[in-house]
């Protein structure tokens, strides 16, 4: 849903395809850094508390340890992100979004219905309207309603298969996704470049970025079979954190380019 929200405040912006590309380059690579800053603050205070742990094997203390330190770091990180998003979210959503007139004025019958069902009445007329006069535009929702969940469930997924089939402990695990975000950067980059010599061709782009994520999934599963792979975990890492920071900068190009 947030994700959606975004993406509809861009037409407000600029319609100018040029400006555009730089927004949604330098929209990308800032939440990527803000992202390596967050996890480099986790690992270090993680690091600073000695709730980093290595998963050599020993009795069952040891392992009760290792168990009890990973759910220390997962509650300083859920403590962090909240703390964070209490304080960026009122900001961001009170403060930096400016008054607009209505797009619609309530009748009389609409006065006599509740807010909240005004509000599924719109999202049903919205979405009967795009999927039967706006192709384009319905075709890219459903593209993102699929490859946006999969991407962002991609860190989920890779952290447990780090952990459980190459025993990475929290400071490689931590290491893997600094590497991964970091990439992102210059992938942001990279899909505003391709979509600026490609005369704004952001669904190339977008393509390039699909093909770069999957044939790096194929090479985790071809060679990440089993512990001592850290280096070219790390480099398979940056090869997905460099099609998720084009993948995302793309479609936000995408929908202006579809928009009616």
């Amino acid at each position: 849903m947030y994700v959606m929200i975004s993406y509809s405040y861009l037409p407000d912006l600029t319609t100018d395809k040029a400006i555009m590309n730089q927004y949604t380059k330098q929209f990308a690579a800032c939440s990527y850094v803000s992202m390596v800053l967050y996890t480099a603050i986790v690992v270090g205070v993680t690091a600073a508390l000695g709730l980093m742990s290595n998963n050599d094997e020993g009795d069952e203390q040891q392992e009760q340890d290792q168990i009890d330190n990973e759910v220390a770091t997962a509650r300083l990180a859920q403590s962090v992100s909240f703390a964070l998003c209490m304080i960026g979210l009122p900001v961001a959503w009170g403060c930096l979004f400016g008054k607009r007139p209505p797009l619609r004025i309530l009748t009389e019958q609409d006065q006599q219905l509740s807010l909240c069902w005004l509000g599924l009445i719109q999202l049903r007329n919205t979405i009967r309207e795009i999927w039967n006069r706006h192709l384009r535009l319905k075709w890219f929702y459903i593209s993102v309603m699929f490859s946006d969940p999969a991407i962002m469930a991609l860190t989920i997924l890779a952290i447990t298969f780090l952990t459980d089939t190459l025993q990475f402990n929290a400071q490689q695990n931590g290491t893997a996704m600094l590497i991964m975000m970091l990439a992102a950067v210059p992938g942001a980059y990279l899909g505003a470049w391709i979509t600026k010599r490609t005369n704004h061709n952001a669904v190339l782009s977008s393509m390039v970025a699909l093909t770069i994520l999957i044939v790096t999934t194929i090479l985790v599963a071809v060679f990440l079979d089993g512990p001592g792979k850290q280096t070219i975990t790390y480099i398979l890492a940056a090869g997905w954190g460099l099609g998720t920071g084009q993948k995302w900068a793309s479609d936000r190009m995408v929908l202006l380019l579809v928009l009616p």
